[in-house]
Formats: C-alpha cells, structure tokens, sequence
C-alpha cells in the first residue's frame, strides 16, 4: 500500500513538474499574407538594357520572360534568386543558366517567401555577368 501511495505520488509530481514547462498552443489566429501581384515587370530606360518578368504561374512554380536587345547569342543568361535585392554570383545566390538563345524558363520548387530576381547576360568566356535586368521582388507562396 505504501509502496503504491508512494508510485501515485510520484507519477503526479512528475506531471506537475512536466506540465509546468509546458506552453499553451493557443495563439493569436495566422493572418493571410497580403495577395501578390501576378506578374512583376522591371522598367527600363536603356533600349539595350534587358527587360525581365517573372510570374507566379502555380504553388513555388515561377515563369521568367526576358529580352535582351544587344546581347550576344554566344552569351548565355543566369536567372539569379535570393532573399535579398540584387542577387549576384558569389554571394550566395541561387542561379538557373540558359543558352544565349533562350528567353523563356519556368523554375520550380522556389524557395517560399519573399524571393529577389534579376538575369544576367553571362560571358562565357571570362565567366562573369556582362550586364545585369532591375531586380524583382516576388512572394512565393
């Protein structure tokens, strides 16, 4: 009988000490993120200067357009994202490379958040971006 008052009692410190560190799971309700614009287009004011778009076309799915007056087809072009603005190569940014041919491509599995775009022209034989489109800011979602 002791030996089970003594059980009993244990168990419930055990309890108490347990439910004591533990939090309430109730919080205020998730609000929506404010709904983001279809398609986000950078304006430009060069007539040689790329023109870029990205659209959010299906759940972390992203099409790009782009046209690059000027740019070189030996070239190709790196659709550069990050969570920060003006994504550049070694700075840790996610890059996507296309023939200099290429103006179109739809990139899946997007990190989820606010994500920054932009596409370089890139030079394959120095391997460096030759000129850079306006960054993009987009919510993936």
């Amino acid at each position: 009988m002791k030996k089970t008052l003594l059980l009993l009692s244990a168990l419930l410190g055990i309890f108490v000490v347990v439910g004591a560190g533990c939090q309430s799971n109730q919080s205020a309700p998730a609000t929506n993120p404010a709904p983001t614009a279809p398609a986000a287009t950078a304006t430009t004011t060069n007539p040689n200067e790329i023109t870029f778009t990205a659209t959010l076309v299906a759940t972390r799915t992203v099409k790009f357009d782009w046209n690059a007056p000027g740019s070189n087809p030996g070239n190709s072009f790196m659709i550069l994202y990050k969570s920060t603005p003006n994504p550049a190569l070694n700075e840790g940014a996610y890059w996507n490379r296309y023939p200099g041919t290429v103006n179109t491509a739809t990139i899946g599995n997007m990190p989820p958040g606010i994500m920054h775009y932009r596409i370089c022209e890139f030079n394959l034989t120095t391997n460096a971006c030759i000129q850079f489109s306006k960054d993009i800011a987009l919510d993936i979602q």
